[in-house]
C-alpha cells in the first residue's frame, strides 16, 4: 500500500515525461523513475505522491524483450495498490507484432490486473491526435491526416502505420478481441463506465476529439472496479488526472508557459526521438541560444561541458538523432549525463 493513487509505465522516456506533465497539470504530485527499482525504492518514491511512474523502453522492443521489461514493471506498480495503472503509449499508437507490441502489452496487463476489459485512449487533442469512430488521425504542419496517410507515421522506419482503425491495428498484434465505443455513445461518465464494464471484448478503443471528451473518458475509467488497467497516450493521463484530483476553476485546455527557464533557471532537455520534427526543434533551440549536444556513450568530457553550461545558466538539449545507441545503452547514458 502506498500514497500513490495512480501509477504508470511509459514505453519510452519522452512519453513518460509527457504523462507526468499531464498529471501535474491537474495538480497531482508525482515522481518519475528511470527503469524498475527495487520494491523498497519504489515504495519510498511513491510515499507522499499522488502519482508515480516508471520510464522504460518497451516501445523499441521485440515480444520476448518486451515481456521481460513490462511484466516486472506492471507487477511492481500493482504491488503499490493504486486505483489506476496506465501503460503510457505514444499518441500515434505506432507499434507492430514485432516491435513495441500493444497487443502483447494488453495480454500482460490482463494477466497482472485481471481479465476485465481494458480501456484504450490514444487521442491527445492538444498534440493534434484525434480518434473518431475508432479511426485515428494525427496532425502535421497544420493539417490533420488519417494515420495511415500521415506523412511521418505512414513512413515510420520501424513501425510504419498502414492502418488507421485502431481496433484492427492492435487486433493484428494479439488473438484477444478488440472492441470500440464511439463518441456518439458518450451520454455521460457513469453511462460510459457502465458500457465499459459490460463490453465483451478484451480491450476497448475510445474516441476523443476535444479535451472535454478526454476528461469524460478519464472520469468514466476512474469509475471502473479497481485496480483499473488502461492503455493510452498523455491524453489519457490528462483525463485520469482530472478525475482523480480536479482542480477548481482550471481550464483543461490551458497551456503551460512556453518560455524556457520560466521557473528561473536553465533547462536540461533530453530528446529520445530521431524524427525530423525533433531535429527541427533542436535546431530552433540552438538558434535561441541553447547548447545542443549529441548523446554519446562514455563521453565524460561532453558531460562535463553540459554541466558547466547549465551552471552558467545556459539551457541544454541533448539529442539522440545522430547517436549510435542500442536500446539497452540509452537509459544509462541519459542517467549518467
Amino acid at each position: 500500500m502506498s500514497d500513490a493513487r495512480v501509477a504508470f509505465y511509459g514505453d519510452d522516456f519522452t512519453g513518460s515525461v509527457d504523462a507526468l506533465l499531464q498529471f501535474t497539470r491537474r495538480g497531482l504530485r508525482g515522481r518519475l523513475l528511470v527503469g524498475v527499482p527495487s520494491a523498497e525504492a519504489l515504495r519510498a518514491a511513491a510515499a507522499g505522491c499522488d502519482v508515480v511512474g516508471i520510464a522504460g523502453i518497451a516501445r523499441s522492443l521485440g515480444p520476448a524483450a518486451l515481456e521481460a521489461e513490462v511484466r516486472p514493471a506492471l507487477t511492481a506498480l500493482a504491488a503499490l495498490d493504486p486505483d489506476l495503472v496506465q501503460y503510457k503509449a505514444c499518441s500515434t499508437a505506432d507499434s507492430s507484432p514485432a516491435v513495441g507490441s500493444l497487443g502483447k502489452v494488453l495480454e500482460i496487463g490482463r494477466d497482472v490486473f485481471g481479465p476485465r476489459p481494458v480501456p484504450m485512449l490514444f487521442a491527445q487533442p492538444d498534440f493534434g491526435r484525434y480518434t473518431v469512430f475508432g479511426q485515428h488521425f494525427a496532425a502535421e504542419d497544420g493539417r490533420v491526416y488519417r494515420l495511415d496517410r500521415q506523412p511521418t507515421m505512414s513512413h515510420h522506419p520501424v513501425t510504419p502505420m498502414t492502418e488507421a482503425d485502431l481496433a484492427v491495428h492492435i487486433g493484428r498484434q494479439t488473438s484477444l478481441p478488440i472492441g470500440g465505443i464511439p463518441f456518439t455513445d458518450y451520454a455521460d461518465a457513469p453511462g460510459l463506465a457502465a458500457r465499459l464494464r459490460a463490453v465483451p471484448a478484451a480491450a476497448v478503443v475510445l474516441d476523443a476529439v476535444d479535451d472535454a471528451q478526454v476528461v469524460l473518458v478519464g472520469d468514466a475509467v476512474s469509475r471502473l472496479p479497481t485496480p483499473v488497467f488502461a492503455i493510452g497516450s498523455g491524453g489519457l493521463s490528462l483525463g485520469l488526472g482530472a478525475a482523480v484530483r480536479p482542480t477548481p476553476g482550471d481550464d483543461v485546455g490551458a497551456r503551460l508557459p512556453q518560455r524556457p527557464g520560466a521557473g528561473g533557471g536553465p533547462v536540461l532537455a533530453v530528446s529520445g526521438s530521431r524524427s525530423a520534427h525533433s531535429r527541427r526543434q533542436a535546431d530552433a533551440a540552438a538558434r535561441a541560444g541553447w547548447r545542443v549536444a549529441p548523446l554519446r556513450v562514455g563521453d565524460h568530457a561532453e558531460a562535463a561541458r553540459i554541466v558547466a553550461a547549465l551552471g552558467a545558466g545556459t539551457s541544454v538539449a541533448v539529442t539522440s538523432d545522430d547517436a549510435e545507441l542500442a536500446a539497452s545503452d540509452a537509459l544509462p547514458v541519459i542517467a549518467e549525463t
